[in-house]
């Protein structure tokens, strides 16, 4: 062999060497290190604490995903029913003429407490308003009352239709408990003016009544002993949040809920406000009642009366909430 020659390298013992099997010559800017004991003890705890909740998320999403469902087919029962009556009046319901019929006469009653500061406006306004003549409004507070009872007194002076009913004891009870005074007020009014009242409507002391509010009771009331009129809550600023879904509930109720029961042939329960009893049913609810049209121990004295007169066999209707010209008004 030529000492000065140099053999070709053997391919077989050729290193192909690459960028990635270079090592590199600076230090890494960060050590692995191991991980201490007791935060791999918290890793394992939570993991598992994964697992099972993972584990019962899938044993349960179905059970709840079907109740979920079921809970939500009443809802969309009374919103189907509403749904055929709205279609029903659209297509078949004559709006009727409200000013046909003689008005009869009908007593508007006002329970108060402490009312001084807005019965005056309301009484005002209200008379105003009323597209109606043959009424009369009884207001009722108690002795130990005297703002609202002078508030009361100077609209007793100036307007012949507005009457007032002291209640014989100190207050505040039951609101029932005061309209059944308001009515003994009543009574001693016809006796008084050989007068009879017709109809008997509730109202509060911030209440608003619509113009032809009386003439739909009054129009309704041959055929009907119990008259409910819907009741609108007025528009609340987003700072009385938890006012405002009270009355968001409570307007919810009035569309669907309301209509859904006159349509499965539910009994009415009152509002309190807006509702037009027929004299005749209320004398009924006295004879059961020992002469007391509202049960005084009742907080609920609206909805307790119109269940009592559904046992009573007694017709009730619900003036559903329609519009025109954008403006709500109550038709059948």
């Amino acid at each position: 062999m030529n000492p000065s020659h140099t053999p070709p390298p053997n391919p077989a013992h050729t290193l192909s060497v690459c960028p990635e099997n270079l090592v590199p010559s600076t230090p890494l800017p960060y050590v692995l290190s191991p991980t201490p004991a007791w935060l791999a003890g918290v890793i394992g705890v939570l993991r598992m604490a994964c697992d099972g909740i993972d584990h019962w998320a899938l044993r349960t999403v179905v059970p709840l995903a079907i109740y979920m469902v079921a809970s939500g087919l009443d809802d969309l029962f009374v919103t189907l029913t509403v749904a055929v009556q709205w279609l029903r009046r659209r297509t078949h319901s004559i709006a009727p003429d409200l000013h046909a019929k003689p008005e009869k006469l009908i007593a508007i009653v006002l329970p108060l407490w402490q009312e001084s500061k807005v019965i005056a406006g309301m009484v005002q306004h209200n008379l105003a308003a009323i597209d109606y003549s043959n009424y009369h409004v009884f207001a009722g507070a108690y002795p130990n009352d005297r703002p609202t009872i002078n508030a009361l007194a100077g609209l007793e002076a100036r307007f012949d239709n507005v009457h007032v009913a002291v209640c014989p004891h100190p207050g505040p009870t039951s609101k029932a408990d005061c309209l059944n005074w308001i009515y003994q007020r009543l009574l001693l009014f016809e006796e008084q003016h050989n007068v009879r009242f017709e109809n008997l409507i509730t109202h509060d002391a911030e209440d608003l009544i619509h113009p032809l509010s009386l003439r739909a009771i009054n129009h309704y009331a041959d055929d009907y002993d119990m008259v409910q009129v819907p009741v609108l809550p007025l528009p609340t600023p987003l700072r009385e949040l938890t006012h405002g879904v009270y009355c968001d509930e409570f307007a919810e109720f009035q569309i669907k809920d309301m209509c859904a029961r006159q349509a499965l042939g539910s009994f009415i329960p009152s509002n309190g406000v807006g509702t037009g009893y027929r004299r005749r049913a209320l004398e009924r609810l006295a004879e059961t009642r020992s002469n007391r049209i509202f049960e005084p121990a009742c907080l609920t004295e609206d909805y307790e009366n119109g269940l009592a007169l559904a046992e009573l066999g007694c017709r009730q209707l619900f003036l559903p909430v329609t519009l025109r010209n954008g403006i709500p008004i109550a038709r059948p």
